[in-house]
């Protein structure tokens, strides 16, 4: 078994800019809508403005992380294995493809120095897969989201 305890995501320090750029930029957006007359896509706008400050500003919490026989082990949740498809270990995050529609992917931040265990155990129980970053994951990561 190979426990460790990690943030649910990377969390960047944002300054004061951050929120104001972010509220201009959705004020900007819901302008456009309400100029062409697309009201459904001025609310849509004030929602996801007010979501992205929300959620762009909030602490992770942590959770504790083990590998075992039967599976993965999330903050005492256990996910057995045969619910992913593979996984892959990137840059300091493991990456379990999962067979979901709704959740296709977990994504758990792995120490560095304990990525050569967990990829040996993993590869016991699940096919190493090939890792491609998506297009928002790659938006996210340069907004520093």
């Amino acid at each position: 078994m190979i426990t460790w305890s990690s943030p649910e995501f990377h969390y960047h320090e944002k300054d004061e800019a951050w929120p104001v750029i972010v509220v201009l930029a959705g004020m900007a957006i819901a302008g456009i809508s309400l100029w062409q007359h697309n009201f459904l896509f001025f609310v849509f706008t004030l929602i996801a403005t007010g979501l992205a400050v929300v959620w762009g500003t909030r602490q992770p919490r942590h959770f504790e992380f083990s590998l075992e026989k039967r599976g993965v082990r999330i903050d005492g949740k256990i996910h057995p294995y045969h619910d992913f498809d593979g996984f892959a270990i990137d840059s300091g995050t493991l990456q379990l493809s999962t067979r979901s529609l709704l959740h296709p992917r977990f994504s758990i931040l792995i120490p560095e120095e304990r990525a050569g265990d967990i990829h040996g155990h993993l590869l016991a129980f699940l096919p190493e897969i090939e890792y491609d970053e998506s297009f928002i994951e790659a938006l996210g990561r340069i907004a520093r989201f």
